[in-house]
């Protein structure tokens, strides 16, 4: 099932290599489209912050823009966005994920989203079905980031780790035992 979506299907589109959807979103936003606008294709729902904070995540140019814009627009920071498996991530799970992976803007997005109310405590399953919030996405980088070369995704990662805390994130219950003396090293 498929909903009318039009600008969201384009931005599905761009962020799977089929034409220029980013371009053309941040036009129609500002020129006023609905930015609480959902589409739902194969069991997926998507809202527009999503597929921004995924373009963000996959390391395309104007995904930090456009998540930007429909923030100021007014949306809803916390929509939970489901996958055909049940599970659900929020904007700001993808934006902390992309500063695991070192994208450009991601640590920029995660404050945006923070600034206007993002839950940094939300949970989401992951693929075994674990409780994952966004300070373990930061604990788990730090821990497989502290080698890496680009001191830049190292300081981010420390950067994130910082930013959650300092904003009352704290680990799911599960999480503990396993990622908070990751979340320790990296705020030293």
């Amino acid at each position: 099932m498929q909903s009318e979506a039009p600008m969201l299907s384009a931005l599905h589109a761009a962020l799977f290599g089929e034409g220029d959807g980013l371009t053309e979103a941040i036009t129609k936003v500002e020129q006023g489209a609905d930015v609480h606008e959902i589409w739902i294709d194969g069991g997926c729902t998507y809202t527009l912050l999503w597929l921004a904070a995924s373009a963000v995540l996959n390391g395309h140019q104007g995904g930090l823009a456009l998540a930007t814009l429909a923030v100021a627009k007014g949306v809803n920071v916390n929509a939970a966005v489901g996958s055909g498996d049940g599970r659900m991530a929020t904007p700001l799970l993808l934006a902390a994920s992309a500063v695991a992976l070192g994208m450009e803007g991601a640590l920029a997005l995660v404050k945006t989203l923070v600034e206007h109310g993002a839950d940094v405590n939300a949970v989401k399953k992951g693929k075994r079905g674990e409780d994952c919030t966004s300070l373990r996405l930061a604990a788990s980088a730090w821990r497989d980031g502290v080698d890496d070369a680009r001191e830049e995704r190292v300081r981010d990662v420390r950067d994130l780790v910082r930013f959650l805390v300092s904003n009352g994130a704290r680990l799911a219950t599960g999480e503990i035992a396993e990622w908070q003396h990751h979340v320790d090293d990296a705020r030293h």
